[in-house]
């Protein structure tokens, strides 16, 4: 009877944590849609106005000069947007983009999505630039034995820290911390040209042609693995 109880208590403990998650999530979606255009006016004076460089999926790194959008703000000076409900700016009125750790957390269907809005308020000539990790290098570092060491140090200290093999690693990177896709340079470049971008370019880390751009990356070398800029 008491097992039965416990195991009661477990599977409703289970389902209510879902459904309150699931309740979170569509409360969330619900106020990213009623983003106001007197709030994203504001912000947008703030930082000197159209055309405008956009920093999405910000978190806690909050860029000067940059309208800082996240679905969750820390921040009053940050917007609430769900980058897959569209972006509240006007066509081609945006310079540029910056995302860092932000795409890999969607599947390839939603990040078309989200390049689709991209795409619609960037300007001719406007540039995206993301950062995040590279999937060559998760698969590089996990079959060499002197790169595996390395990373197999590095998350040592995490809740998923035995890691033993290099195989146990490159399937914890691959599902951590919400990842969905994993890129590589081919299969962003195809999917950045599948929504209309005219060129992209793997650039260097802190490094870019325009001024704008350089030095944005927050995380390091190993973390920013793969950079690319995409121009319309």
């Amino acid at each position: 009877m008491i097992d039965r109880l416990r195991s009661f208590a477990k599977w409703g403990y289970f389902y209510l944590s879902m459904f309150l998650e699931r309740v979170s999530h569509r409360i969330l979606r619900m106020r990213c849609r009623f983003v106001s255009k007197r709030a994203v006016n504001q912000v947008v004076k703030l930082v000197g106005g159209y055309p405008t460089k956009l920093h999405l999926g910000c978190g806690g790194q909050i860029m000067e000069g940059w309208v800082n959008c996240d679905l969750r703000p820390r921040s009053k000076k940050v917007l609430r947007i769900n980058l897959l409900r569209g972006l509240p700016f006007p066509d081609g009125s945006v310079n540029f983009v910056y995302t860092e750790h932000v795409l890999e957390h969607f599947s390839v269907d939603e990040l078309r999505i989200i390049l689709k809005h991209l795409f619609r308020v960037v300007q001719e000539g406007g540039v995206f630039r993301t950062a995040q990790p590279d999937l060559q290098t998760m698969i590089q570092n996990s079959l060499l034995s002197e790169n595996w060491t390395k990373q197999k140090n590095r998350y040592s200290a995490t809740k998923e820290g035995h890691l033993p093999t290099g195989t146990h690693y490159l399937n914890f990177i691959w599902s951590a911390w919400g990842h969905r896709f994993n890129h590589s340079y081919e299969s962003l470049k195809y999917e950045l040209k599948l929504a209309g971008f005219h060129k992209v370019i793997k650039c260097l880390y802190g490094q870019s042609d325009h001024p704008e751009l350089c030095s944005l990356e927050q995380r390091s070398k190993e973390e920013d693995s793969l950079i690319i800029e995409a121009i319309k």
